[in-house]
């Protein structure tokens, strides 16, 4: 009986064993696909146009000519922002826009430096560090001195004071985005960096003048702190359109070093003047007097023509 069993189920199996697909052997891999497009292009052509995109802000690299799926995708997005087809190959059209777009803006920057010596001998980086300093000065001495201005005019408890002197540094934010895109989008400097400057000095004289109520102070307070720190987008575009290469480091490393100097000016300035005066409004108009001649510095500057793409 076990025999017949074993010998029926052994029939049932051949059929299916028989019908069961050999395994097939392993496919070769297909060819790898020939390079074509921007690829092909001589080594030289390829730096140029990555020097370009980097230009742009579409390429995030460093030019050298290996042309692979981020300089492809660069390609797509200039080619999007300027209403192209997005077929990640420069049209000749394309590519001679690029060329000419970065030959008008080497000749609008025939005066900036590339190594750290000729920095150093720049007048204008001097001055835009001097501007800086007369900025940092007001920022630290308004950011150190701002709660016991407030404890001045007011019997508020501790707790309530720092609160509130929260509120000018809400208007910092607001004025440090707010100039920053419009000095962007209108690919200007100068006046955005003097008119802020203007606009703190004006929040310090006017805390000077107005009534010593809380309220009033911490509106002109924050009018100060909307101006000054609305100076930070357009000052630090200002050295980075001037240095290029070595300088571009060593240049901003000088700026801010000669500004932060401030750190210690600023407070320190207005405490002395304060045991001096007995009171605040002498280090308040003494700040706002830096602001004026850091915007007036900033004027006398010739601000380099920045050549940005714009994507409209």
């Amino acid at each position: 009986m076990r025999i017949t069993t074993a010998f029926a189920l052994l029939c049932l199996a051949l059929p299916a064993w028989a019908q069961a697909p050999a395994p097939q052997a392993a496919k070769p891999k297909a060819p790898a696909a020939k390079q074509s497009g921007s690829a092909l292009l001589p080594l030289a052509e390829r730096i140029a146009i990555q020097s370009d995109l980097i230009w742009t802000g579409d390429l995030i690299s460093i030019a050298d000519g290996e042309w692979g799926d981020r300089s492809t995708a660069a390609v797509k997005a200039f080619q999007k922002r300027k209403g192209g087809s997005e077929t990640g190959v420069l049209t000749s059209e394309e590519r001679a826009w690029l060329a000419q777009e970065m030959a008008r803006e080497q000749a609008h920057r025939a005066d900036t430096h590339a190594t750290l010596g000729d920095a150093v001998r720049s007048g204008r980086l001097w001055a835009l560090a001097a501007v800086y300093l007369c900025i940092v000065i007001a920022f630290y001495g308004i950011t150190f001195w701002l709660p016991q201005i407030m404890q001045s005019i007011s019997d508020l408890g501790s707790a309530v004071i720092v609160l509130l002197s929260a509120i000018p540094y809400i208007a910092a934010t607001i004025g440090l985005v707010v100039i920053g895109r419009r000095s962007d989008r209108r690919h200007e400097r100068r006046w955005h960096v003097a008119i802020p400057c203007l606009i703190g000095a004006t929040g310090f004289t006017l805390t000077v003048m107005a009534p010593a109520h809380p309220a009033v102070t911490l509106a002109t307070l924050s009018i100060a702190a909307f101006g000054i720190w609305g100076t930070m987008g357009p000052l630090w575009a200002m050295p980075t359109a001037m240095l290029r290469g070595t300088a571009a480091a060593g240049g901003i490393a000088l700026v801010n070093s000669i500004g932060n100097i401030g750190g210690f000016a600023g407070p320190y300035l207005m405490g002395w003047i304060r045991e001096a005066t007995g009171g605040f409004s002498g280090g308040l108009l003494t700040l706002a007097a830096f602001l004026i001649a850091g915007a007036l510095i900033v004027l006398r500057l010739q601000e380099p023509d920045e050549r940005l793409v714009q994507g409209d």
